[in-house]
């Protein structure tokens, strides 16, 4: 399955894994559960692209990225991408602020309960 969304920690982590070859299908999936959540409370997300091999061309032309991207409940967005340019390029273009590109998912999750940890809710400064 080329995209998998589960809670890593409900409601305040949430992750999108990505693997093989990922169509507009995956990705709108994806970002269907992702922007139902979002319309009801904040949160963070943590996505992997590790695994993936080929994206849509048009992937910054996808409505449903772009809304994720700016929706107002929309805490931190980690990408854990090993050297995937095009992902890499995507988001610098697209993300303005609270994110971060990491290599390591350990040191991703980290990150992210660290910071639930320390407000106690996702914080959307």
């Amino acid at each position: 399955m080329p995209s998998n969304v589960y809670w890593l920690d409900e409601p305040h982590i949430m992750v999108a894994e990505y693997s093989g070859s990922v169509s507009h299908e995956d990705i709108q999936s994806a970002m269907d559960q992702c922007l139902s959540v979002l319309s009801q409370h904040s949160c963070h997300f943590l996505v992997d692209t590790t695994q993936v091999t080929t994206l849509p061309k048009d992937l910054l032309r996808l409505g449903p990225v772009l809304t994720l991207i700016n929706h107002s409940n929309r805490g931190w967005l980690i990408f854990l991408a090993h050297q995937n340019i095009m992902i890499k390029f995507a988001v610098q273009v697209m993300v303005r602020n609270k994110f971060r590109f990491m290599t390591s998912r350990e040191e991703a999750v980290t990150f992210l309960t660290d910071i639930v940890k320390q407000v106690g809710e996702v914080s959307l400064s």
